[in-house]
């Protein structure tokens, strides 16, 4: 009789527990196989189209950064594939911190800034080549009229006085002709030039 009464004082101690709701009553009633639930995969719609959206933004940009060749030349071009690839990277870490709406946002506004510049080039080199082309109907009548191509291009003018400092007029003499050259920007490492008698070279091509 002696020897069971600390056993039955243990039981007596620990159906107390149990009924008191002790951190540990859970366990003592499942036992050992008591497991946490696996964890159901949910499609979430919002990340999903997020995502979408953020993929659609970047293929604008890479088609806005392609645009930088023509504008800028091949360095500021290589550049901004760089930039390009880091800024994607950084928009999922932005997401990741801050939420998918912020990175919505700087995409948006990152792209939209760039988008709007390469326009605004595209549509300004699309002025200058045809600025150029009249000069050069101004350069050949002037040859015809008076036998020499002008030394410069005081008696032309411009349709548009802002576009004068970009265009440049390189006068070689009656027997070597001429060449316009445009620089697009400061930045500018593309050499656009038409030439006498060939027409429009650019390099690199």
């Amino acid at each position: 009789m002696a020897t069971d009464a600390p056993s039955s004082g243990i039981f007596l101690i620990v159906k107390v527990r149990m009924s008191a709701g002790c951190p540990n009553s859970s366990f003592l009633r499942s036992g050992i196989n008591n497991q946490p639930s696996p964890r159901r995969w949910r499609f979430d719609l919002g990340a999903f189209a997020t995502a979408g959206t953020l993929l659609a933004i970047h293929l604008g940009g890479w088609l806005a950064v392609q645009s930088l060749w023509h504008t800028d030349g091949e360095g500021i071009w290589f550049f901004g594939i760089a930039a390009l690839a880091s800024f994607l990277v950084g928009c999922l870490a932005i997401w990741e911190q801050f939420g998918r709406r912020a990175a919505l946002i700087a995409a948006s506004v990152v792209f939209g800034l760039l988008a709007l510049r390469q326009g605004v080039l595209m549509q300004r080199l699309q002025r200058l080549r045809a600025e150029v082309e009249q000069v050069v109907v101004y350069l050949e009548e002037h040859c015809r009229a008076h036998g020499d191509y002008p030394r410069d291009l005081n008696g032309y003018a411009f349709r548009s006085p802002a576009d004068q400092a970009r265009i440049a007029y390189h006068h070689q003499g009656k027997d070597g002709g001429y060449f316009v050259s445009i620089k697009l920007t400061s930045f500018d490492t593309t050499a656009r030039q038409y030439w006498c008698g060939t027409g429009w070279y650019y390099y690199p091509d």
